[in-house]
């Protein structure tokens, strides 16, 4: 153990090389800094306000994560407007955001504004956040690209005031 601090500290100034080298030459089992492959996700996804008429602006808040030890060629995250929470080629495309070269173990924040169609019928819907939906990224897990959120379209409320 005595040896190992000298390593240990020479190998912050020089480089992890040099503390794997000296191990192995110690018959100690190298240590394997493989670069891992990126994974993206989306975490959470929020929306305002989450009931509204056909034709309004929907505001949303959506985090995504880079898990990866390099850095993450540049992605797009869009937004579908769906009837259930599964995205599949029927939903409405809303929007997109693209994402440039992401740093590292880090989190991206957007705040797409979202305008929901004129001709949307009333009921319940989601709306859907896919990240890297070109496939862009080799990623380690593509399940985790997807969140959603539900949201209500309504009739707008409309006051009317009778008057003699």
């Amino acid at each position: 153990m005595k040896n190992l601090i000298p390593l240990l500290l020479s190998s912050l100034f020089f480089g992890y090389n040099s503390f794997a080298q000296e191990l192995d030459s110690s018959n100690v089992n190298k240590i394997n800094a493989a670069p891992l492959a990126p994974d993206l996700s989306l975490p959470s996804l929020f929306t305002f306000p989450s009931n509204l008429a056909a034709g309004s602006i929907l505001n949303g808040n959506v985090y995504e994560f880079i898990n990866s030890n390099e850095y993450t060629p540049a992605h797009s995250i869009y937004y579908f407007l769906s009837i259930d929470s599964v995205y599949d080629v029927s939903d409405t495309y809303l929007n997109k955001d693209s994402v440039q070269i992401s740093y590292p173990n880090s989190y991206n924040y957007f705040n797409p504004t979202l305008t929901i169609p004129s001709k949307t019928s009333n009921g319940n819907y989601y709306l859907i956040a896919i990240t890297d939906f070109n496939s862009e990224v080799t990623e380690q897990n593509e399940a985790n690209n997807t969140a959603f959120t539900p949201i209500k379209i309504s009739f707008p409320f409309v006051e009317l005031t009778l008057s003699s």
